[in-house]
């Protein structure tokens, strides 16, 4: 059986240390990425968009 894609993208989450990532968000990367979005412009996204939000938090 194929890995759930929900797993494989919490996961990569995780990988990338976006562990704060909502499962509406992870099922939004998964969408965008069956419509052909570009995995590593994504990643560069997601985690600037960290990085922004961690700097307004701190």
């Amino acid at each position: 059986m194929p890995p759930d894609p929900n797993s494989m993208i919490a996961e990569l989450a995780r990988l990338m240390n976006c562990v704060q990532l909502d499962e509406t968000v992870l099922q939004l990367c998964i969408k965008l990425l069956d419509e052909g979005a570009n995995p590593q412009q994504l990643a560069k996204h997601i985690l600037a968009i960290k990085k922004e939000t961690n700097s307004i938090l701190t």
